[in-house]
């Protein structure tokens, strides 16, 4: 659109307001969907790994008090957190290197995710605020399955699961 202004073209000839209209609703969906599996999938792997979740919220703790919600400010400041969202594929000793080329989770060059920057901080919000304010756990009736998935597309949803929160009382 911007060539065809400059070119002296009404941006309307060549791309269509419908056509506008899709290609943000296809950006907006692509982010909404990677961005929800990837925070259903970091829950259930921290519900199956509840002393990370005990030292996320001590962290969180100590910058919030319980007070307050927790910020994208106050990402420098939470350094266990931050290495449990992120995923680097340099933590794997076995076979590191060979899974460092496979595995690009925003994509590279041209190509890359346009919402990386924002996926990041809505996974880190997200994540960061449940873990500060609820206690949450497995349903002993539903035990949670790392292991099966529903395929939609390229990606993997978690089989469906229940989890039990509990507001905490500081």
């Amino acid at each position: 659109m911007e060539k065809d202004r400059r070119e002296g073209r009404h941006p309307s000839q060549s791309y269509k307001e419908d056509e506008l209209l899709y290609d943000v609703l296809d950006l907006w969906i692509a982010g909404q969907e990677t961005t929800a599996i990837t925070v259903l999938w970091g829950l259930m792997h921290l519900i199956k790994n509840p002393s990370v979740i005990e030292k996320i919220r001590a962290e969180l703790h100590l910058i919030t008090n319980g007070n307050r919600s927790v910020s994208l400010s106050d990402k420098d400041h939470t350094p266990y957190l931050n290495w449990t969202v992120l995923f680097d594929p340099g933590r794997y000793e076995e076979g590191g290197k060979e899974l460092e080329q496979r595995i690009i989770p925003f994509g590279i060059g041209k190509r890359s995710c346009i919402g990386e920057t924002l996926a990041k901080a809505e996974i880190y919000l997200i994540l960061a605020n449940m873990i500060s304010r609820y206690n949450i756990r497995e349903d002993p009736e539903v035990p949670i399955d790392l292991k099966t998935t529903t395929p939609i597309g390229m990606m993997h949803r978690p089989r469906n699961f229940n989890i039990i929160l509990e507001l905490l009382k500081y």
